[in-house]
């Protein structure tokens, strides 16, 4: 799916068209709930080199997951085989001072083919992640959302969603969360925002999400919480659709005055103190022959203002450089990582890109301290950074 950079995922959505959003209304959705079917660790095996890792969310410099899925193939060959995926799902622990495949709990026979998105620990012991069936070429069919609960040691599929993706999940706390996607709601396509109120995960509709398509969502407090999206009410694939940020004061969703033509915005830093920063970025234009250049975007949030900070050139042969995560140490400190390996790192007020060990696409940075930190990206790819230098760990 990925380079999120995601040109593929990003020309699907695209062509959902939103319908509009119901008026604001809230419906409760009691998950169902599966038993544990294996341990949370396999035995210490190498990794292999085709996994596009997607999200990682560290508890300590000691423990941390990531999740992913297998690099699909160039050609689906077995893609008609009843059954038969053509990406799995994956799931990283890091322990003992090295990465291992942990053992994924029991899917649905009937959803084929499995990606993960995005994970965030709430502790060592409680963890949440999420993903999405996705179809085989050609097929015709629902693609069903999937969130994974991590407690006791084991992961479990404690809910699903007729969705299309799951894109984003963020816990605050472990009886405050948010997820985003898309929903597949009365046979009309709209986003899908669901709250977690430490017992049960709850749809919420907001007529300010009508034809949104979010991208991902995170907060700073229960009265703060961000999510970005996409805009499709006016136009078709990427012809300007412009990317927008939400906020919730507690309260109400209101969206923020951002109007960035054609702009995709996916991942947020947030401070304790209401600062923060937005990545992302401008693509080339529409079609296979670009008209214009592409450009990774950073957004800065202060005094209650989204304000363009940067824009950093895309490479001549990348129509599509999105900047994908950023972390930041302390509002004068912070990282981002995004297409072709590149990292930048935030000091004295501007960014700037430093040396990185690989070329292949990042997908998502984490900060543990000023120095130490770690990022994944496709084809396995797993960055370590300790005390000023960032190195690829092949395990």
């Amino acid at each position: 799916m990925r380079s999120i950079l995601k040109a593929g995922i990003g020309f699907f959505l695209v062509m959902l068209a939103l319908a509009a959003c119901a008026p604001q209304a809230a419906t409760t959705t009691t998950p169902p709930t599966a038993a544990p079917s294996a341990t949370a660790t396999m035995a210490p095996q190498p990794l292999p080199n085709n996994l596009d890792l997607t999200s990682i969310s560290m508890i300590s410099p000691a423990e941390g997951w990531a999740v992913g899925h297998t690099t699909p193939l160039t050609h689906y060959p077995n893609s008609n085989e009843p059954g038969k995926n053509y990406v799995d799902p994956v799931l990283l622990h890091h322990e003992q001072g090295r990465w291992s495949q942990a053992a994924l709990p029991t899917f649905n026979p009937n959803w084929g083919a499995i990606e993960l998105n995005s994970i965030v620990m709430v502790s060592a012991n409680e963890g949440w992640a999420v993903g999405n069936s996705v179809l085989p070429p050609n097929a015709n069919g629902v693609q069903v959302g999937i969130v994974l609960h991590f407690l006791n040691g084991q992961w479990a599929v404690t809910y699903e969603h007729r969705a299309s993706r799951i894109s984003a999940v963020f816990m605050r706390s472990a009886s405050d969360g948010w997820m985003v996607g898309i929903s597949d709601h009365s046979q009309q396509q709209q986003a899908l925002l669901l709250h977690y109120d430490g017992s049960q995960w709850v749809s919420v509709f907001d007529s300010v999400f009508a034809h949104i398509v979010p991208d991902t969502v995170a907060g700073v407090s229960a009265n703060s919480i961000w999510v970005t999206g996409t805009d499709y009410s006016r136009t078709g694939p990427d012809g300007g659709d412009p990317g927008r940020i939400f906020h919730y004061n507690g309260t109400r969703w209101t969206r923020e005055s951002v109007n960035l033509s054609n702009a995709r915005l996916v991942g947020f830093g947030l401070m304790p103190s209401g600062e923060g920063w937005v990545v992302g970025g401008l693509p080339g234009g529409a079609g296979p022959y670009p008209t214009k250049a592409s450009y990774g975007l950073i957004l800065h949030y202060d005094n209650g203002v989204w304000k363009e900070q940067a824009r950093i050139k895309a490479p001549p042969d990348n129509s599509y450089f999105i900047l994908s995560s950023v972390a930041m140490v302390s509002s004068g400190e912070g990282w981002i990582v995004g297409p072709n390996g590149t990292i930048l790192h935030y000091q004295a007020g501007a960014w700037s890109q430093v040396a990185s060990p690989t070329t292949k696409d990042l997908s998502s940075v984490v900060m543990l301290s000023a120095n130490e930190g770690w990022a994944v990206g496709v084809q396995s790819t797993l960055l370590h950074y300790v005390n000023g230098t960032w190195s690829q760990v092949n395990d």
